[in-house]
């Protein structure tokens, strides 16, 4: 029989890899937009890109309440220790982005003024996900492991 802790474990670990999916998605529907440094024309895919950032945040919505809860029965040693503050400040620092990405996409999407260019919009997209798969990394190697090793 499987501890609590095991399948908290097993669910964040499932979470990550969910969240890897939809960030494997909302990078293929970026390269759709962006071709070789310009944008379409016709601004085509916004929405689909818009649509990928609200499914990713309402995922990690739903994934830090148990990410977190992971976070405070990981074992206590000095490296957990010193990487927990960070890896909580990764979830607020992730849904700030995602909010601020929606925002732009939205005006996009209504025709109002952008707060930033398109080149800016698709480069924090980027910057998103890469910060995101190296929150996963981090906690699947130092968090997870250590919490399947006890």
């Amino acid at each position: 029989m499987t501890s609590s802790k095991e399948q908290l474990a097993r669910r964040v670990a499932c979470d990550h890899d969910c969240l890897l999916e939809q960030l494997r998605s909302l990078d293929n529907c970026l390269e759709n937009i962006f071709y070789y440094g310009e944008v379409c024309s016709d601004l085509r895919g916004f929405g689909n890109l818009r649509n990928r950032c609200l499914e990713l945040r309402k995922t990690l919505l739903a994934h830090i309440p148990e990410g977190e809860k992971m976070f405070a029965e990981a074992p206590n040693d000095q490296e957990v220790c010193r990487l927990l503050p960070e890896l909580v400040e990764d979830h607020r620092a992730l849904v700030r982005v995602l909010d601020q990405t929606l925002t732009s996409l939205e005006a996009l999407q209504n025709g109002s003024l952008l707060p930033e260019d398109l080149f800016g919009l698709q480069e924090r997209v980027r910057e998103l996900s890469a910060a995101l798969q190296r929150h996963i990394h981090t906690v699947n190697l130092h968090i997870l492991a250590r919490m399947e090793a006890t």
